[in-house]
């Protein structure tokens, strides 16, 4: 338990493990909680120890050894298993922009489709020139919408995803590619749908 709501955080992860527990037989869980720093968090902490239907073991970091195999810590926590979690968050924070602008871009794309779908004919000049105007706007949207360098991007990333900085390939983030091969391939089948309507 580390941080200032390590308890706030811990007790509802409880819950829902005792209840797993309850609920499926054949299970054996063995809960180890790295006691907190302060005083108050130390007593918060007792009181989590409290009548689960698993074990739930105080240990300090120095007495995670015993339970755990060093192999299988991180550095952190005194192991060698080399995962670094810093790096993992970045690599999916960008990850994560990453489909958000895309998802931003073919969410924009297809409300520009379906506007030029719906348009009326124009009755007279004025909305013949106003149907002009938008049909131009349009269609500088769509070719201006900038698929290489999201192609790039999503090489950069999965380079990164591959390139995993502490050895080890995370299957979290390697499972993520497929789904980005997919949006820019749905990207660029709506691109060429939306030109092709104009």
């Amino acid at each position: 338990m580390r941080g200032k709501h390590a308890y706030n955080n811990v007790r509802p992860i409880l819950k829902a493990i005792n209840y797993l527990c309850e609920t499926t037989s054949g299970i054996n869980v063995m809960i180890l909680i790295i006691k907190p720093d302060t005083f108050w968090e130390k007593q918060k902490a007792n009181m989590l120890i409290g009548s689960w239907s698993f074990e739930v073991h105080m240990v300090s970091i120095d007495a995670l050894v015993k339970f755990v195999d060093p192999n299988q810590l991180i550095r952190d926590l005194g192991g060698s298993f080399p995962y670094d979690h810093d790096d993992w968050l970045d690599t999916r924070l960008e990850l994560e922009r990453w489909i958000w602008q895309v998802s931003e871009v073919m969410r924009n794309l297809e409300c520009q489709r379906r506007s030029m779908m719906e348009a009326q004919s124009p009755v007279d000049v004025a909305t013949a020139e106003a149907a002009l105007s938008q049909h131009s706007s349009i269609k500088k949207t769509i070719f201006t919408i900038p698929v290489e360098r999201l192609q790039s991007e999503s090489e950069r990333i999965a380079e990164r995803i591959n390139r995993a900085q502490c050895g080890i390939s995370n299957p979290d983030l390697i499972s993520s590619i497929p789904h980005m091969v997919n949006l820019l391939t749905s990207l660029r089948g709506l691109k060429w749908d939306s030109s092709h309507v104009l």
